[in-house]
């Protein structure tokens, strides 16, 4: 078996150690599309924006986890961008030495935003991307219009020198198009990653979007050309398989912690 690189060995120390190494930001729960998928809409009742931590005590919490060993912080919502303070909390993650990236639906992101995002030292930015069929997009977001929007913010991230990694989450609704879709993506040379799981709202018992095994192997064989063979040397069997509360947590817009977004209930 190879030895493991630096990299596997600081995941491994930090999952022995209980070190956050990874963060999930979730700054808000407000957003511009109503995806059919996402587990922040429907069901979830944890949240009110009305309670949104405010600009000081992000930061704070930020200083908090910079204390307790976190490498790698992510932005996210909802649409993080639709907070009025987002840049100050961006150069706050930025200035404290964080690998910070953004998650973000695109669909404010203009030119403006783009530059700026590009010119502040982040290290990457998201667009969750359902489909390279605009009318597949728009069922998936409920929002007509979505896909041309969120198409032109991904060009001015490219023309600004940072390309976004594109990024979906399996469903029934775009599960026709996924195939075509990584191909879309590839001849743009877009990098491009595929969520095969899906998670009700906190307290929901279903999920309808989710494919059930047999369409899920029958998608898997249609995407075969894309997908990796496993690499019998990696050592997984060494890694912790679910890393949430052993090197990962998500804190929520009111400040909540949870060991993973899908919990039922925060740790604190």
């Amino acid at each position: 078996m190879n030895n493991p690189s630096h990299y596997e060995q600081l995941l491994e120390e930090a999952a022995r150690d209980r070190i956050p190494i990874s963060v999930m930001a979730e700054l808000t729960y407000r957003c511009v599309h109503r995806c059919r998928h996402c587990y922040t809409g429907g069901g979830d009742t944890r949240h009110d924006a009305a309670d949104e931590l405010a600009t000081a005590v992000w930061l704070d919490v930020f200083d908090q986890l910079a204390a307790a060993g976190t490498l790698f912080l992510t932005l996210s919502g909802g649409e993080p961008l639709l907070r009025a303070d987002f840049w100050e909390l961006l150069d706050g993650a930025i200035r404290r030495g964080f690998h910070t990236r953004v998650f973000t639906s695109g669909y404010t992101l203009d030119a403006s935003a783009a530059t700026r995002l590009a010119a502040s030292g982040v290290a990457g930015v998201d667009i969750s991307f359902y489909s390279s069929d605009p009318a597949v997009f728009d069922a998936v977001t409920r929002v007509p219009g979505s896909f041309a929007l969120v198409m032109a913010a991904i060009e001015e991230l490219a023309a600004a020198g940072l390309p976004p990694r594109l990024k979906t989450p399996v469903m029934r609704t775009n599960a026709p198009t996924l195939a075509e879709t990584w191909r879309f993506a590839r001849s743009r040379g877009w990098p491009f990653l595929v969520d095969f799981m899906l998670f009700p709202a906190p307290g929901g018992a279903d999920c309808p979007e989710r494919l059930d095994g047999d369409e899920l192997a029958a998608l898997l064989a249609e995407c075969r050309e894309f997908l990796e063979p496993a690499d019998p040397e990696r050592r997984d069997a060494d890694m912790t398989l679910c890393s949430a509360g052993f090197r990962f947590c998500a804190i929520d817009p009111a400040g909540r912690v949870w060991g993973c977004s899908f919990q039922d209930e925060p740790a604190g």
